[in-house]
């Protein structure tokens, strides 16, 4: 059905599959039409906007939600999942920085979030694309003692996974020259 059901009766959570296909693979893939939005969101990740950012984080951690919620219980599918809401749950943790300017929380936060990003295979690659786009989005964050964390984040990102990484760098790159009037 149409709109934002819960779970069960045919809302948005009706469109899990517990298949293989999807977003992330596995037992707890996302469906078809909540990949295609997952996918859509990513972008906004980057954004100079911080409500933005911040809906976009929102959305996908309720479309997380969802999947976590289709999962077939096998222990691989639960501990990617868990470390896709983490991820997500940091991101919002570092977009609330400016609000909440504890710098030990900010330290432990972005920290944390890094740890993910180096741990190889523990996320799926959906989150992973995820937090990619939200890395160069940290650069946005109107608060200077958050940009300090997005150089190791770009970093551990770049190692683990450049084939995400270095193609949004590049369109960053090409759409702040074109902003600029630079070529």
């Amino acid at each position: 059905g149409e709109g934002g059901g819960g779970e069960g009766g045919g809302g948005l959570g009706s469109g899990i599959d517990g298949g293989g296909g999807g977003v992330g693979g596995g037992a707890a893939a996302l469906s078809e039409p909540l990949s295609a939005l997952w996918d859509a969101l990513l972008p906004s990740l980057s954004h100079g906007g911080a409500a933005v950012r911040c809906a976009a984080l929102d959305l996908l951690s309720e479309l997380e939600r969802l999947g976590v919620a289709a999962a077939d219980g096998a222990a691989a599918a639960a501990a990617e999942k868990g470390s896709t809401a983490r991820m997500l749950e940091l991101c919002l943790a570092l977009e609330a920085s400016p609000q909440a300017p504890t710098s030990r929380q900010l330290v432990l936060d972005a920290e944390a979030l890094t740890r993910l990003a180096t741990s190889g295979g523990a996320m799926p690659p959906h989150a992973t694309r995820a937090l990619a786009y939200y890395s160069l989005g940290v650069l946005r964050i109107r608060f200077a003692r958050a940009w300090a964390h997005a150089p190791p984040l770009l970093q551990a990102i770049a190692r683990s996974q450049p084939t995400t990484l270095w193609p949004l760098v590049v369109d960053a790159v090409a759409s702040a020259r074109r902003s600029l009037g630079i070529g």
